[in-house]
């Protein structure tokens, strides 16, 4: 799946919030390879999404509505609780618009969403889909309004009280797929608050890939070694993958720290004061590297989000390990992620890779696109940036009274 547009109504602090993901003309130097579709190559979609902002301007709310959109289209539930209503008197709806390469469509789904009186919670509560097949020589705007003239397809609560409205839209979105090597990954800054957490590594990842991160991190970390079952003794492995159970971590001064994701409870967690907080933060996204290597090498389409996990890292570090996330990046696969670090405005990436969100005088969070004030690409993006030529600085007005009043 390649998300091309979505739109928040009522949702968090979006009102009427909406980001166009595909782009008018082609740039003649981009170090981002295949922003187009490969049975379409007209139709041009960005594949990296760098959002920036200040505190509180939306950046994990958008990661939370996108993720739970997809969950949704899913048939899966149980992701109601990432959806919050602003305004809770009012009806709030999502809209997101996507190629599927199960079917080579374009498709849009519109959510709806009411606040239950009764159970305090968010219910979803109407239904809308619609989809063409995208040809061959088609532009993203050809296929957009062949898209925007079909009817939509509708099911609600209203109409329809007993009805799944989840498995509905799952049924509507894959309706003739015989298969959809699809998938999706969202890594939250609020799941890091504890480092015994981050140190978890809950699934498959590259001991040699593993090592180099972490050193160049922490110089003072001499290897990584492979635990027996018990967790007692290293052993040498001659596998590069591996899916641990248990590790370690030596140090220079030939100190360890050891990690057992069986017996988790009976972890020291005081040994994790060892890591700086940077480290820390290396290791909670090891998985999520490996996640978008392998599913390169399987040809999946994924959707990968990656919220704030390096904010303590060195911002050579962070623009070092944003190369290496886009560099792996899937042909058929898109990729946002969220910082407050300006010096990645100086990477060699194309202007519309980047999102600025800011607060209105509503306090309501607006988009910022720069593509739409260049024409070309723009390497003096920071510089637009840092004099708040798009106001998307935060305002430190009250922050300087303190400093500088009576």
């Amino acid at each position: 799946m390649l998300v091309t547009k979505f739109v928040f109504r009522n949702l968090y602090s979006f009102e009427n919030f909406e980001v166009d993901l595909t782009y008018p003309k082609p740039l003649k130097f981009t170090t981002i390879e295949h922003e187009n579709l490969f049975f379409a190559p007209r139709f041009k979609v960005k594949r990296v999404c760098i959002i920036s902002g200040g505190n509180a301007t939306g950046k994990t709310a958008l990661g939370k509505l996108l993720c739970a959109a997809m969950n949704i289209i899913s048939g899966r539930q149980s992701v109601m609780n990432l959806v919050k209503i602003r305004d809770n008197q009012q009806e709030a709806s999502l809209t997101l618009e996507f190629v599927h390469f199960g079917d080579h469509k374009l498709h849009q789904v519109e959510l709806y969403f009411k606040h239950s009186q009764e159970s305090e919670n968010v219910e979803l509560v109407k239904i809308s889909h619609r989809s063409t097949a995208i040809k061959e020589h088609e532009t993203q705007n050809s296929s957009r309004k062949r898209l925007y003239e079909i009817d939509y397809d509708s099911a609600s609560l209203k109409d329809d009280p007993e009805i799944n409205l989840f498995m509905s839209l799952s049924r509507k979105v894959h309706y003739g797929m015989t298969s959809s090597s699809e998938g999706w990954s969202y890594l939250f800054y609020e799941n890091t608050e504890q480092i015994s957490e981050s140190m978890k590594i809950k699934g498959y990842f590259n001991l040699e890939r593993a090592t180099k991160i972490l050193k160049a991190f922490d110089p003072t970390i001499k290897s990584i070694k492979i635990l027996s079952e018990k967790g007692s003794a290293s052993k040498e492995i001659s596998e590069l993958d591996y899916t641990p159970n248990a590790y370690q971590i030596e140090f220079d001064n030939d100190s360890k720290l050891v990690v057992d994701n069986n017996n988790w409870d009976n972890v020291n967690f005081n040994q994790f004061s060892r890591l700086s907080k940077g480290t820390s933060e290396a290791l909670s996204i090891i998985y999520f590297i490996e996640t978008i290597i392998m599913r390169n090498k399987s040809s999946m389409s994924s959707t990968l989000f990656l919220d704030e996990r390096m904010a303590h890292v060195h911002t050579e570090l962070e623009v070092s390990m944003l190369n290496v996330m886009i560099s792996k990046l899937g042909r058929d696969s898109q990729f946002f992620y969220t910082t407050h670090n300006t010096d990645l405005l100086s990477m060699n990436i194309p202007v519309h890779s980047h999102l600025f969100l800011k607060r209105n005088e509503k306090n309501l969070v607006e988009a910022v696109q720069p593509e739409k004030f260049f024409k070309k690409n723009d390497r003096a993006l920071g510089n637009y940036v840092k004099n708040d030529i798009f106001a998307t600085c935060p305002d430190t007005s009250l922050i300087d009274e303190i400093a500088y009043g009576d």
